[in-house]
């Protein structure tokens, strides 16, 4: 199979010159003013290019595990450091594993200074197994869209 160079460039010769679907060629007499020569390369591009905004295609992948989307390095930094507490300490309550990896706000960790109510402790970590929660389910579908190939595919 014959790679194609993927970047802008002027032909220079017929051999050069590739006739794949994803590809367009377009020929330009140079003599016309730039703004007409933008104006209608736009308009040819808006009418077949098919991409949307904020939508990445990797279509054009060789890689074996091509990536799927956006991947957030933090996020998926975080989402580990829980899915790995909570491999390596099964025994943690979910509120335990959030406090311990600070998943949540200050004002919602639970403080031990003893100034707070069993109710605002009950609250505190309610939020906090909530939050835990989350972040072991997103890790889990991570891990279950990379088990197929697919990374970061999240799995609902």
């Amino acid at each position: 199979e014959k790679l194609v160079d993927f970047n802008v460039r002027v032909i220079d010769s017929q051999e050069s010159l590739h006739t794949e679907e994803f590809l367009m060629n377009v020929q330009i007499p140079l003599n016309l003013p730039k703004r007409f020569i933008l104006k209608e390369f736009n308009r040819l591009l808006k009418k077949n290019h098919q991409g949307k905004r904020g939508i990445r295609t990797n279509r054009f992948s060789s890689a074996l595990y091509p990536v799927t989307g956006h991947v957030d390095i933090a996020a998926l930094q975080n989402c580990l450091l829980v899915h790995d507490m909570k491999i390596s300490e099964p025994n943690l309550k979910l509120w335990q594993i959030a406090q311990k990896c600070k998943l949540s706000k200050l004002e919602h960790r639970l403080r031990n200074d003893g100034t707070e109510t069993s109710h605002e402790i009950t609250d505190k970590r309610r939020r906090l197994a909530s939050a835990a929660d989350k972040v072991l389910r997103r890790a889990a579908s991570i891990i279950a869209g990379t088990a197929e190939g697919k990374f970061p595919l999240i799995i609902q």
